[in-house]
This record gives C-alpha cells, sequence and structure tokens, in this order.
C-alpha cells in the first residue's frame, strides 16, 4: 500500500499493517491521535515493512507517535528518514520494548 500526501487528524489509531503487508508512507502528516500514529502490529505469519518518510507525527503525550509491536514469531520492520514526531509519549516503540 503506498500513503502519500494523507492527512490523518484526531484518530485513535491512524494506520496500522500486519500480516506481511508493506506499507510506504511519505509527505504524510498525523495530527491528534490518541493511541498510535502508525502501528505495525505483526499479524500471525509473515514479514511487515513499512518505509516513512518526509512526514509529521504531533502526538497527545499518550501517544506513541510509530509503534512496532510484531507478534511472536512474526518479523516487523520499520524504516523512518526525514521524520518530525513532537509531544508523543513515546515517539518511537522497538519490537524488543513491549
Amino acid at each position: 500500500m503506498k500513503v502519500d500526501h494523507v492527512a490523518f487528524n484526531n484518530n485513535h489509531i491512524d494506520l496500522s499493517a500486519g500480516f506481511g503487508s508493506t506499507v510506504n508512507i511519505a509527505n504524510s502528516r498525523f495530527f491528534g491521535t490518541s493511541a498510535s500514529g502508525v502501528l505495525l502490529f505483526g499479524g500471525t505469519s509473515g514479514t511487515t515493512n513499512i518505509a516513512i518518510t518526509d512526514s509529521q507525527f504531533t502526538g497527545t503525550y499518550t501517544t506513541f507517535c510509530i509503534a512496532n509491536q510484531a507478534s511472536p514469531g512474526t518479523t516487523g520492520n520499520i524504516t523512518a528518514a526525514r521524520v518530525t514526531m513532537s509531544t508523543c509519549y513515546s515517539a518511537f516503540v522497538p519490537d524488543d520494548l513491549r
């Protein structure tokens, strides 16, 4: 899936991906998210890949801006370049901290 020049505003989870999907996010904005801007949740099998470039995240101090929560036995890869994150509880939550 390709997400380009999209604005997400005041959602619980803006974008979630799993089950071996590939998502490319570019030039997008995530504002006022209450849980997670981008959530990689893994699923039951496969490798899920998310690439984020030239995007902005603004949380609500209780928000994980980007979270990699791949399920046990699956692989989740997130790459980010030229990404700004502010007012997040945690800007980036890698898989090994869940």
